[in-house]
């Protein structure tokens, strides 16, 4: 009979070897074997989210012409925290958008995703355009601009001040819109000045530093980057 130290090492195996959906049931027994580790815990972790992935492209595979099956591997990218994947896709799924409203609900996820992203500023900048401009062609478009504001509203990165730094010098036609951007931008500023002041990002680097050092003597699943 297989032992918790077994079982553990099967799981690693299964996930070494991109076996998600094996990786995730072993992981689930040794866990309810024995108490878990935080690196357990994330190979766990790093098992359900790809194994999720893996069958939300095995859909868009099954359905290829279906826009909602594409989009849902999509929101699926986003959902498990990998948002230039999603981003990639959703550039590739707007060259398919056969109506103005698939077009809409793909640039509206675009948005989504590279408003989570570091590097995606033209995406973000043509997609909050293209949502906003499609509101004056079209009135159930309009309802996109309040995902707009909403998502800018929730910025929290400095690395994002560029992309509203752009997006303040563009015409929206709305006072509350100007303001909510320099507000924002304010907000962001702050908020930099603040952890610089704390010492915050020097201590995030120092964390991560020891964590990468960790996961390559082995302590973690190697291949969760």
């Amino acid at each position: 009979m297989s032992t918790p130290d077994d079982l553990e090492r099967e799981a690693y195996s299964h996930l070494d070897e991109c076996r998600f959906a094996e990786a995730r049931e072993a992981y689930r027994r040794v866990a309810l074997a024995k108490t878990p580790t935080v690196a357990m815990l994330c190979n766990l972790g790093v098992a359900e989210e790809r194994e999720r992935l893996a069958f939300a492209r095995v859909i868009a595979e099954r359905y290829p012409e279906n826009m909602k099956c594409r989009l849902h591997e999509a929101t699926t990218m986003l959902v498990c925290h990998v948002p230039n994947w999603a981003v990639l896709l959703c550039t590739d799924l707007l060259q398919l958008a056969k109506s103005p409203k698939e077009e809409m609900e793909v640039r509206c996820w675009r948005f989504r995703a590279a408003a989570r992203c570091r590097d995606r500023y033209s995406e973000f900048l043509e997609d909050f355009t293209a949502i906003w401009r499609m509101g004056d062609q079209y009135d159930w478009a309009r309802l996109g601009r309040g995902m707009l504001l909403e998502e800018v509203a929730a910025l929290t990165n400095r690395e994002s001040l560029p992309m509203l730094e752009e997006l303040d010098r563009g015409q929206w036609n709305s006072t509350g819109v100007a303001e909510l951007i320099r507000t924002k931008i304010a907000e962001l500023r702050l908020l930099a000045d603040a952890i610089e002041e704390l010492g915050m990002r020097k201590l995030k680097k120092k964390l991560a530093r020891e964590r990468e050092e960790r996961r390559q003597h082995g302590q973690g699943y190697k291949g969760d980057a």
